[in-house]
């Protein structure tokens, strides 16, 4: 239901002129891509983004480990400061679940432009985490 919840969002950005993000996160504890598929873990980042984020927000989480986040009037101006807000909570509770040495918190971002419908923002989003993540595996080899 939260394609729906996009959906719906989008309508309400065109209709209204509004602004409107997603940010696509995705963890990687040691650098093992697979760390999160531990039910605790996950567990841990969704309460973690529940209390950082804002009622209107929702929240939803993939099979293979990444979460979504659609953010009803969010300006694109204020994702670096809740990528930076989010980041340092997540770290901080993945760290005491784990007593991990390293935890990344990685995110993609897409905002509603003109003509979207909430598909090419996904991609757009999903693009953007991949990039990101292709980056962090070119730097680590």
């Amino acid at each position: 239901n939260w394609v729906e919840f996009l959906e719906y969002e989008v309508s309400r950005s065109r209709r209204y002129d509004n602004p409107l993000c997603l940010l696509k996160l995705h963890v990687i504890i040691d650098d093992q891509p697979e760390s999160l598929d531990d039910e605790d873990i996950k567990q841990s980042i969704k309460d973690t983004l529940m209390d950082e984020l804002r009622w209107a927000d929702m929240i939803g989480n993939t099979s293979h480990g990444s979460f979504l986040m659609v953010l009803p009037e969010t300006p694109v101006s204020a994702l670096e400061q809740l990528s930076v807000k989010l980041g340092k909570a997540i770290t901080a509770a993945v760290s005491a679940l784990t007593k991990s040495t390293q935890v990344d918190v990685i995110f993609g971002r897409a905002y509603w432009q003109k003509h979207d419908d909430g598909t090419k923002m996904l991609a757009r989003a999903r693009k953007d985490l991949v990039d990101k993540l292709e980056e962090k595996a070119n730097n680590i080899n």
